[in-house]
């Protein structure tokens, strides 16, 4: 520990209770940049890093690993939620631009494609598909308009149609690739285009 301090350059430390608590436990810190890295982790995360059962593992770098698990978990979270009230955000402007095509409905009984009704819905979608309709905020192109196709409620592709030219710009399944219906998908919204043309004029 005294070693990790010099080369850290650390004139004080900041867990001197832990150390306290090792030293009574005749726990021997191996490694003390991975130690303290875990104690920081179990620490934000709300661990009770006065138990030495927590602090004094077996083992050190499996302990290690689940701290910095649960510190990722929760990382995510907060990210998550932070994502979802800047869409809330937003979502006024989207709904603004778009709305006039939100009542469109496309089907062959099968398929059914929508527009995206929201900031929100984009997330999801994008969570869902595995791409980047939503970080590449697609909701702001005021030219593009952004449907999702369905089977059974399971998304498929998800399409983009230019409001310039309206024509079909992309179809993408998840992770970018195309679904056994992307045909389909393409030829529906082309026969439906209509629907699109007359709610932008």
């Amino acid at each position: 520990v005294f070693l990790w301090m010099v080369r850290s350059n650390k004139q004080d430390l900041e867990y001197m209770p832990q150390m306290n608590i090792c030293h009574r436990n005749h726990y021997v810190i191996t490694d003390a940049s991975i130690y303290f890295d875990m104690l920081s982790f179990m620490n934000m995360t709300g661990k009770d890093i006065h138990n030495h059962k927590f602090i004094c593992p077996d083992d050190l770098y499996k302990a290690h690993e689940i701290a910095l698990a649960s510190y990722k978990k929760i990382e995510k979270k907060v990210t998550e939620e932070e994502k979802r009230k800047q869409a809330e955000k937003e979502n006024k402007v989207y709904v603004k631009e778009k709305e006039k095509f939100f009542g469109i409905r496309i089907t062959d009984g099968e398929l059914s494609i929508q527009v995206l009704q929201s900031v929100l819905e984009f997330i999801d979608e994008g969570d869902s598909m595995h791409h980047c309709v939503y970080e590449n905020e697609y909701y702001k192109k005021k030219d593009s308009l952004i449907l999702s196709a369905k089977v059974n409620g399971e998304r498929m592709e998800t399409v983009e149609v230019s409001l310039k030219t309206f024509k079909v710009i992309q179809s993408r399944a998840a992770c970018n690739k195309t679904s056994a219906y992307h045909n389909r998908i393409i030829e529906l919204v082309n026969r439906n285009m209509g629907l699109i043309r007359r709610a932008a004029s």
